[in-house]
């Protein structure tokens, strides 16, 4: 039996677009490093420029946003993504736990509150279930994709 040229594969796995917004460039790099290795992620945009970050999720349409709202323009920036981008899951990443602060973002629409020292497993599921793919959809991922733990930047 011949298959036709242009025939689908019978599985792909769903892929979740995502943008990273985050004032330190090691962070930045260092999440990238870590996300890429995903099978089911594709890192479509990394910046420090929140302005930026706010047209770029208009145009790009990322199912998933990681963003870090300790920066002077954090929390604007969280309010003009849902807005602009109101398909796209926003998932707040930060240094450290403030407890005004979590209640703030995720009235404000974010979807989650998560910690920069968190787990790699544990950051991959927070944003899997974000982008919403079934647990039953998951790639095996190795333990750790992030040998070293991300950069502790104030």
């Amino acid at each position: 039996m011949a298959l036709l040229p242009d025939a689908h594969p019978f599985y792909t796995i769903p892929m979740i677009r995502l943008l990273i917004v985050d004032e330190h460039e090691q962070v930045r790099r260092a999440l990238e490093a870590c996300l890429q290795s995903a099978e089911d992620l594709q890192v479509v945009k990394s910046t420090g420029r929140y302005a930026q970050a706010v047209q770029e999720a208009r145009g790009l349409a990322p199912e998933v946003i990681l963003l870090e709202t300790k920066a002077p323009d954090g929390m604007a920036t969280l309010q003009a993504m849902r807005e602009i981008a109101p398909q796209s899951a926003v998932i707040v990443l930060t240094s450290y736990s403030d407890s005004r602060e979590e209640e703030a973002v995720l009235a404000l629409g974010a979807c989650a509150y998560v910690l920069k020292t968190l787990d790699t497993h544990a950051l991959l599921e927070t944003i899997r279930g974000a982008g919403g793919v079934l647990a039953a959809q998951e790639p095996e991922v190795e333990e750790s994709l992030c040998p070293e733990p991300l950069p502790n930047v104030q």
